[in-house]
C-alpha cells in the first residue's frame, strides 16, 4: 500500500491500483484509522465498453469493522458526507450512464470510535461483458468534521 503524508496531518493511501473489475462484488483492502480522526475515500472509474443504464450500473459503499480481516458491515447513510453535507444514501459513486463513467467520486466518513477499519465495497449490478477499471484511494487526516457535517459550509 503506497502512502504519502503531509507533515503528519494527512495521509493518502492507495488501496487499489487501477485494475479491471468484472466480478459482481469487490472488497477493497481496509484502512486502519487508529490515530486518525477523518477519512475520505476517492474512487476513480476508467472507461467501460459496456453500455450502462437502469439495469447495468456500478455502486460503492463504505463498510466498517473492528479488525482488518473481520466481518465488515455497511456504514449508515448518516455516516457519509457528500459535498452537500450529510448523505441520504449509504452508497456513493453510483454510475448508470455512459456520460458518468471516467470520473472520480468521493465520500467523507464520520469515524465511529468503536470501529478501527474502513473499506470500499464495489458492486457491479446487471450483465457486464467487459467490466470497468477502478482505482481507490483513502485520505486520512486529523481534521475535525463540523457539527453540520458539511465540510464546504460548516456553519
Amino acid at each position: 500500500m503506497a502512502s504519502q503524508s503531509n507533515v503528519d496531518t494527512q495521509s493518502i493511501e492507495k488501496l487499489q491500483s487501477p485494475i479491471l473489475i468484472s466480478a459482481a462484488t469487490t472488497e477493497v483492502t481496509g484502512i486502519d484509522m487508529g490515530g486518525w480522526n477523518s477519512l475520505t475515500f476517492l474512487v476513480d472509474y476508467g472507461a467501460s465498453s459496456d453500455t450502462l443504464g437502469s439495469t447495468v450500473y456500478v455502486t460503492c459503499k463504505v463498510q466498517k469493522c473492528t479488525t482488518l480481516g473481520g466481518t465488515y458491515t455497511d456504514c449508515a447513510a448518516t455516516d457519509l458526507i457528500s459535498k452537500d453535507g450529510e448523505s441520504t444514501s449509504n452508497a456513493f459513486g453510483f454510475v448508470n450512464d455512459d456520460t458518468e463513467i471516467s470520473e472520480s467520486y468521493m465520500a467523507g466518513v464520520k469515524i465511529d470510535p468503536d470501529y478501527d477499519f474502513y473499506r470500499v465495497y464495489i458492486t457491479l449490478t446487471g450483465s457486464w461483458s467487459y467490466g470497468v477499471i477502478i482505482g481507490v484511494h483513502a485520505i486520512r487526516g486529523h481534521g475535525n468534521v463540523p457539527a453540520s457535517g458539511n465540510l464546504l459550509n460548516p456553519a
